[in-house]
């Protein structure tokens, strides 16, 4: 009986390792998607909850994969994750995806319009870090940031756009730079 036992506690196990890998983005190690938008699910429920969020996009990555190759892009966007998830740690627990190739969204459940466009903007200045790392010409990596605040009355899905049309605005205005709603 105890054999039987533990191997069912084994496959409750593998199932459940299974079922969070579905909601883990295997290169960066941030939640990919999927688990953006079970989360984004849930706040529509919620509408009264205030919370601020960013669309993070790196600026012509594509270029930056054809010129250095895949390898080095990758490496890229496993260290930009890294630079995430200590991030999120010292301001208190930003929730960020990987939603896309270079497509980030933070979640800001705890702070502010404006607090959450300061750590963006630091987010910001410390991609830009990321070129001296990687021996790239200053500039090579960037990003683009839209923020939103979700507010009485915009509901989520409207700061979603919102952040997503500011973010939009960023790159057409230069790039590296943020813009908010």
């Amino acid at each position: 009986m105890l054999a039987h036992s533990h191997g069912m506690n084994l496959a409750m196990k593998e199932n459940k390792d299974v079922a969070q890998a579905a909601y883990i983005d295997a290169l960066t190690g941030l939640g990919n998607r999927h688990k953006f938008n079970k989360v984004i699910n849930e706040m529509v429920k919620h509408e009264d909850k205030k919370f601020a969020l960013c669309f993070l996009d790196l600026d012509d990555f594509k270029a930056v994969n054809d010129r250095y190759g895949h390898v080095l892009a990758d490496r890229i966007l496993v260290e930009l994750g890294k630079h995430l998830n200590q991030l999120a740690v010292h301001y208190q627990w930003p929730i960020i995806y990987r939603v896309g190739g270079e497509e980030f969204v933070i979640l800001f459940e705890q702070h502010t319009l404006a607090v959450a466009c300061g750590i963006v903007d630091e987010i910001r200045q410390q991609v830009l870090a990321l070129n001296s790392l990687f021996a790239l010409p200053q500039g090579t990596i960037s990003v683009s940031c839209g923020v939103a605040a979700v507010l009485h009355p915009f509901s989520v899905m409207q700061a979603l756009t919102y952040a997503d049309q500011a973010m939009y605005q960023a790159k057409v205005q230069g790039k590296n730079t943020l813009y908010y709603y």
